[in-house]
């Protein structure tokens, strides 16, 4: 059985749709076309009903989902196998940390950087766990209610999270009693159980959203463009002067950062040395509770 067909049946019961499957694949419509019906020719078997809102699974597409899921997990722990034997502080180390958690963290990177030279740092902004489960990051750094499981974690510190309006938005409200006076600008992680718009509306049914976004860059912005008041980590707003503290509700929060890494992956010298060199310097951070916790 041919695996490309596999990843491709994979990434379109993902996706929904061809063009989701292609874009997540880097392949044009035709290539996805074609594998899906190479795989149902030789399954003798449709995979898929086509449908106004996209592609989804036929019952023989439910029977095979699962051992094809199986293939793709058992590939991908092979390859962090692999890579795990490599045993010199050198080569590519690939982080996935978002802008708003860094914090202070750079100039501690960049002093990891001059104590291992042969280490090529390659970071990426969107710190998933599929990233590393897909082995397109091998160290995460991140916000989480808790560790997450089945993955080599340390918690770094908590960053402290309070509510935030543009000065000129706030005079134009006025008084605040309630969190339906304002819009709210939303920002919800996956790594929350809940998101912070069901949580508004769970205090006030009658909050109005009237932006959401996936970045802490992205709150900061529409927050000074006047869309509404949000929570922001206290650094970052620290560093617009338009912007000031709505302390009529009391919010305030104090999210985990999490450093992640696969258990296979951490003993790989470079991403264990980089743990370690974090962990040990991570004191630096000025305005953050400090953690003790590991796992």
């Amino acid at each position: 059985m041919n695996w490309d067909n596999i990843k491709v049946f994979l990434a379109v019961a993902r996706g929904g749709s061809i063009s989701n499957a292609g874009r997540e694949l880097g392949v044009n419509h035709s290539t996805v076309l074609r594998r899906i019906q190479s795989l149902e020719d030789e399954l003798n078997a449709q995979l898929f009903i086509r449908e106004p809102r996209g592609y989804t699974l036929t019952k023989a597409g439910e029977q095979i989902l699962d051992s094809a899921i199986m293939m793709d997990q058992d590939a991908s722990a092979l390859k962090r196998q692999i890579a795990a034997v490599d045993e010199k502080p050198s080569g590519d180390l690939k982080i996935a940390m978002p802008p708003g958690t860094c914090m202070n963290l750079m100039p501690i990177i960049a002093d990891f950087k001059k104590m291992y030279p042969d280490i090529n740092l390659l970071l990426d902004s969107q710190p998933s766990l599929h990233n590393l489960d897909k082995m397109e990051a091998e160290v995460a750094i991140r916000l989480s209610m808790e560790a997450p499981e089945h993955y080599m974690s340390h918690q770094l510190f908590e960053m402290p999270f309070k509510v935030y309006g543009n000065a000129t938005y706030l005079e134009e409200i006025g008084t605040i009693e309630r969190l339906s006076d304002v819009s709210w600008v939303c920002y919800d992680l996956p790594t929350i159980d809940i998101s912070m718009s069901e949580w508004l509306k769970s205090q006030d049914p009658k909050t109005h959203v009237s932006v959401s976004v996936n970045t802490l860059a992205l709150v900061k912005q529409s927050i000074e463009s006047n869309l509404g008041i949000s929570f922001l980590p206290i650094h970052v707003a620290e560093e617009s002067p338009s912007l000031r503290e709505v302390t009529e509700f009391g919010y305030s929060f104090d999210f985990p950062v999490y450093l992640i890494a696969h258990r296979v992956l951490y003993y790989q010298v470079r991403i264990k040395k980089f743990f370690e060199f974090i962990k040990q310097n991570i004191h630096r951070i000025q305005g953050v509770s400090k953690s003790v916790k590991a796992t």
